[in-house]
This record gives C-alpha cells, structure tokens and sequence, in this order.
C-alpha cells in the first residue's frame, strides 16, 4: 500500500545514527521560549515578571494535562501510516482540546480577574487556547514523523513570538496583555499553517467517539503520571522555598537553567522515539519497537552525556561562564555536580519511558514516575531540608535513579500485559497483540522485552 510504503521510507530515512530534524525543533521551540523570558525579564519590572511567571506556570500545568490526555494518544496512533485518518484524528484531538480546555480556560480566567485587569486575562485565555490548538496538530505532524515539516510552524510560532516580543520592547515596554496578544496571534498563524500542512479533515462521529475512548483509557494513568513525575522534579522548588527560603530555591533554579542545555536533546529525542517506536511497534511488534526506540536514543544520549560530562568535570568554570565570576552562584560547583549526575540517570530512563509508553503501557510508565517520587519522597526531600540545594540535587539524582531501575525492571519483565487497559482497543492494536502472543508461545527460549 502506498501509504505504508511512505511510511516506511520516511522511517528508513529518519532513522539514521544523528536524528537532525527532531532536535533542531526542539531547539527552536527552546530558544523561542528562552528569548521571549530574556527579554521580558529585562523590559518588565520584577513584579510585573512574577506575575507573567504565574500565568506561564497555568499554561505550562493546563499543557501538561493536555498532553496526557489529548496529545499522548494522538503521538501513539496506529494510524500514523494513512494520511487521511489521520488528518481526522487530529481534527478530533482538536476538538476535544476545544471541548475540555477552553471551558477549563475560562473559569481560571475568571478567577483570574478577580485580581488582575480583564484586558490581560482575556488575552491569556486567548493564549492558552491558541497555544493548545497548536500544540495539537504539531503532534499531529510528528505522529506521521515529518519533523523536517513541524520545524517551520514553530518557528513561526516560537522565534516569531521572541521576535515580535523584542520589537514591541524596542519603543516602550510591553504590557502583558500585548505580550499575550502577540503570543496568541503567532500561535494561531502556526497552527493553520501546520493544519493545512497535515491536510486536517473533518472528523466523523466514530473518529471523535473513538478520540474520546482513548483519552478515557490511556489518558487517566497517563496524567497520573504525569503529576507524579512534577512531583519527583518540581516539588523539590517547592520543598526548598518552604524550608530554606526563596534564596536557596533560586540556587536550585541557576543550577537547572545551567543544566538547561541539555534540554533540546532531552525533548527532541522524545518527540523522535515516541512516534518511531510506537511505529515500529505496531508493524513489526514489541521486540522491534524497543530496537527502535534504542537506534533513536542512542545518539542524543550520546551527545548529551558529552555536554553533561563537561558540566560534572569541570562545575565551576561553566558556572563562572554564565554567571560572572562575581554571581552568587558561582559557588555552586557541589549542587552543579549532583545535577549533572541527575540529568544523566533522567537520559538513561527516557529509554525505557517512551519505549513503555510508545506501547502504551500507561500502568507501567506510572509504576515508573510512582518509583521516583517515593525516592524523593522518602530520601530526597529530607536531604534538600537538611542541605539545601545541594541536598536538593542529590535527590533528583535519586530520584532519577529509581525511576530508571524501575525502567529497566518493567521493561524487562516477563510478566503477562494484561494489566494493560485493550478494552476498547483498535484492529491494529488488537493484531499486533495476537501476533506478538503467538510470538511469545513458539519463542518462549528466546530473549524478549515487553
């Protein structure tokens, strides 16, 4: 079929030892996000820029959600190969964005106004809603692994948004509500260019039925997950500002931002594997599919443990580099260090994480972020309480560590998969089980992942 046929090409293509194109948008995305923080940290006043934090920290939470329970699914599709369904699942994953996000949207706004100037809140509603919209049919695009294709679009959306961003501080300085404009109106531009890139169509009733079946199913453990692994990363922020004050949670923050620089490579090789693999997965089975996300983690990982290996050898240049030799976190080289080998553990993990969710074994990827956030529940806060941010480090690195053990346990495990939700499973999923059931049967002495 011809469409298999292009699908398999393009993974042949892609799946060279440097995957270029999945990491150069995410060091687009990246370097717009990074753009657009510079230079409103230098044009606004200090609370006028903690109150754009708080509005960037609603929208980054409302995307986690949304990627757990509408772009997740999207990323994993068995229908990636056919451009045409494919195009209605994302009108369908569009819609459901529209249907749950933008009344979710609104009662924050309205809470919202209640402190700030209705003018800002509607533009961060408008925001939000554009944002989401285009984050949707991106995954669409990388579904169907055409990152050479989605890079456009965000840079449109990203770059365009710093640049605009820049030009408005050029004369006078911006008011958040048109930061918030501007944000919209290149997120909105990006996400018609990537639709009619896509070829969006409009979604039947079974297609928008069968969307809202796999949100329900995946989605649920998905998002568990997903807070549970904010809880495992971000809740030493918070343990920190609670305990030692909001100066040891700034040591933390210079030392993630160092560590930072890894993060194209971090995202970028997700947004490779998680398609690829789930690709490869449902043509040729579960063996294939870890071989995949192997062949595609290997090369960033290797990148990453070059840039990060400098970081842990050499702390204190690279933070006198960034920071000035006179900063007050220059000192930090000990929590630096910890830092670098917490990044480093997350890297090894990622391997197992989008391998168990490309086969959308959700209750597994859970059981994954469940095993970091007891480590730092049980062992990291006490050390970040009694130690500050080194302390803090060293947890993340625990933590990192026990996700990545649990990892390699799950993925390994010759444990029975029916603890994984198929009540409502595809054709293609429900083939590729079978297939790779009878597999197991006749190979039982053979070496498999699951």
């Amino acid at each position: 079929m011809p469409a298999e046929v292009e699908q398999r090409e393009r993974l042949r293509e892609a799946g060279r030892w440097v995957q270029l194109w999945p990491l150069a948008d995410q060091g687009v995305v990246s370097a717009g996000a990074f753009l657009t923080n510079v230079v409103l940290a230098r044009t606004l006043v200090p609370s006028e820029y903690g109150v754009y934090g708080v509005y960037l920290s609603v929208f980054l939470a409302l995307n986690a959600v949304h990627s757990a329970l509408i772009t997740y699914p999207l990323s994993t599709t068995p229908s990636a190969g056919d451009a045409q369904a494919l195009g209605k699942e994302t009108a369908a994953a569009v819609h459901l964005t529209m249907v749950l996000f933008a009344p979710l949207a609104v009662l924050l706004a309205a809470l919202a106004s209640l402190f700030q100037p209705w003018t800002t809140v509607l533009a961060a509603w408008t925001a939000a809603v554009c944002w989401q919209a285009q984050e949707t049919v991106r995954r669409g695009l990388m579904a169907a692994l055409r990152h050479r294709t989605v890079i456009w679009g965000d840079a449109l959306s990203y770059l365009g948004q710093a640049a605009a961003v820049g030009l408005l501080a050029l004369g006078q300085r911006p008011r958040l509500s048109q930061v918030f404009v501007l944000m919209a109106a290149t997120s909105l531009a990006a996400a018609l260019w990537q639709a009619r890139q896509l070829g969006l169509r409009r979604a039947t009733g079974d297609v928008l039925r069968q969307a809202r079946q796999s949100a329900a199913r995946l989605g649920g453990w998905t998002l568990a997950s997903t807070l549970a692994g904010l809880v495992s990363t971000q809740g030493f922020v918070w343990v920190l500002t609670l305990s030692r004050g909001l100066s040891e949670a700034a040591s933390l923050l210079a030392v993630l931002n160092v560590l930072g620089i890894s993060h194209p490579l971090l995202f970028g090789m997700t947004n490779w594997m998680l398609p690829a693999t789930a690709a490869a997965f449902h043509r040729d089975g579960e063996r294939a599919a870890f071989h995949t996300a192997a062949r595609s983690w290997l090369p960033g990982a290797a990148l990453a443990a070059g840039m990060l290996g400098f970081v842990l050898l050499q702390p204190g240049f690279t933070l006198r580099l960034l920071y000035g030799a006179a900063s007050p976190y220059a000192g930090l080289s000990a929590p630096l260090r910890w830092g670098a080998l917490a990044y480093l553990l997350m890297f090894g993990s990622q391997l197992y994480g989008c391998y168990l969710l490309a086969l959308r074994r959700v209750r597994r990827g859970l059981w994954m972020q469940l095993a970091a956030t007891g480590a730092a529940l049980a062992a990291g806060f006490p050390l970040a309480i009694r130690n500050g941010a080194a302390g803090a480090c060293a947890g993340l690195a625990l933590a990192s560590l026990s996700r990545l053990a649990a990892g390699w346990v799950l993925s390994r495990s010759r444990l029975s998969t029916g603890d994984e939700p198929r009540g409502r499973e595809t054709q293609p999923e429900r083939l590729a089980r079978i297939a790779n059931r009878c597999e197991r049967i006749t190979t039982r002495d053979r070496y498999c992942h699951l």
